[in-house]
């Protein structure tokens, strides 16, 4: 399993990798070993996290952690607890927060990430420098006025990103957030372009 293999981006709740669990997880479980009093639910989370903090080499969130269980530890925690495992997570990091196994430098939004003092150095570990889809588009509009040397439609701003392999951006998010780049006024309208029932281009 590479590192790839575990999205750095925005990610989907809820799915799992099991291939990374293998041989790390299994080194990673016999790390904990020293704290037997630990319950095995929180000794799941903290293999887990410092799984996904090696794979991605920095703090990550719980989204990230989730995914770095395996399937068999997900279901232990789903059936450990009346939350759910998405709520529990964050529950169980915030108590080994607080036992100092795990930091975290704040959070992106409302999206908290978390470091193992055992895989990452605290003192150097900052929050990713992810940008929203919101400010992509923006930044890719920009270099699209750039590349066609005139103000652009949004159809030029999808074909641009299709030429640029931003598939993980589709028309339909790239038109919605250009026109809501347009209500706050982040972006200027010079006109617009309509086709008449012959299919003829006009200026509006």
């Amino acid at each position: 399993m590479s590192v790839k293999d575990l999205p750095a981006g925005d990610s989907s709740e809820g799915g799992h990798h099991p291939v990374l669990a293998g041989a790390s997880h299994q080194q990673h479980v016999g790390a904990h070993s020293k704290h037997p009093k630990m319950k095995s639910e929180h000794k799941i989370v903290l293999c887990a996290l410092e799984i996904a903090n090696a794979a991605l080499g920095r703090v990550v969130s719980t989204e990230e952690v989730i995914k770095a269980l395996t399937e068999a530890e997900a279901n232990k925690l789903k059936a450990a607890y009346a939350k759910t495992i998405n709520q529990a997570v964050p529950v169980i990091l915030s108590l080994l927060t607080a036992r100092k196994l795990v930091f975290s430098p704040g959070l992106i939004g409302t999206r908290r990430y978390y470091g193992s003092v055992n895989t990452l150095n605290a003192a150097n570990s900052l929050l990713p420098n992810f940008q929203s889809r919101r400010q992509r588009v923006l930044m890719l509009l920009r270099d699209a006025v750039q590349e066609f040397g005139r103000a652009v439609r949004i159809g030029d701003v999808v074909d641009y990103a299709k030429k640029r392999g931003m598939i993980d951006l589709a028309p339909q998010m790239i038109t919605r957030y250009i026109l809501s780049l347009l209500e706050s006024h982040n972006i200027n309208s010079v006109g617009i372009v309509r086709a008449d029932v012959k299919g003829n281009v006009r200026r509006a």
